[in-house]
């Protein structure tokens, strides 16, 4: 079931992370039996490949427990059996990833089966339970497979050997991944809207710088349209006013003329 965190902010789903490694005994101290140590999650590791249609990978960067939950850890075998709990239970977070540990009890008989299973190869890794925030996850795609990244987890609740990787809520992963394609696609269709509108901005300004460009040929041919009328009409005047000058000294040397000869 999803639950709440805070109200405004809901969370996904409790979810297993199957660590794969060796889960060993180890021998304490002379007459103090032993104790069962193991990585409940390693930095840097890629997960199995989960989901159907939609195929993940997870992996926890270093740094994402630094602020986790462990106040009421437990430990867990196979997600259901208790074992132990802190005092008893140890843990801490070293380079590689979250470690934990705890004494055996040999007159408990889930720690003598799980020792019995550790011994016979059984138990294949160890797992962890916690939820993240939408906002503690960010997502990078290769190919067909989605490699989703925990930056933060915000609380675990038990950790523990187990013999077999379980993924029962990958659902959740998946309502996670397709909010993550929604704001992708948001941002991919605003940036394509921007684009057009950038291109159409582009596309009118051009417009409009060719528009006033033919606008500024058309005037400088407007101008020298008129400076070539102007020219021819006052080429036109001056050739009207010499011929009529030309005509009236004609007329003058006929009158002289005229004269002369009435005269004689």
């Amino acid at each position: 079931m999803a639950q709440q965190h805070q109200d405004n902010q809901p969370q996904t789903e409790r979810q297993p992370f199957f660590c794969e490694g060796q889960v060993e005994i180890r021998s304490l101290a002379e007459g103090q039996g032993e104790e069962i140590f193991g990585y409940a999650l390693l930095f840097n590791q890629r997960s199995r490949v989960m989901g159907m249609d939609k195929k993940f990978v997870e992996v926890i960067r270093p740094g994402a427990c630094d602020r986790t939950d462990m106040a009421d850890l437990q430990c867990h075998a196979f997600h259901s059996k208790f074992l132990s709990v802190v005092p008893n239970l140890r843990y801490g977070i070293d380079a590689r990833g979250l470690w934990y540990s705890f004494p055996v009890d040999r007159e408990d008989v889930d720690h003598v089966s799980v020792i019995r299973k550790i011994r016979r190869g059984d138990i294949k890794g160890s797992s962890f339970e916690f939820f993240t925030m939408a906002e503690d996850v960010d997502y990078q795609v290769e190919g067909d497979i989605t490699l989703r990244y925990i930056n933060h987890i915000p609380k675990i609740w038990h950790v523990g050997p187990v013999v077999t990787p379980a993924y029962p809520n990958t659902s959740a992963m998946v309502r996670d991944y397709e909010r993550f394609q929604a704001e992708a696609q948001r941002i991919a269709d605003e940036a394509a809207a921007a684009e057009r509108r950038d291109a159409e901005a582009a596309t009118a300004e051009a417009d409009r710088i060719a528009a006033e460009a033919a606008a500024a040929v058309a005037e400088v041919d407007r101008i020298a349209a008129e400076q070539q009328q102007q020219a021819a009409d006052e080429a036109a005047a001056e050739q009207q006013k010499n011929e009529l000058l030309a005509q009236r000294q004609l007329d003058i040397l006929k009158f002289k003329a005229k004269s002369l000869t009435g005269w004689l």
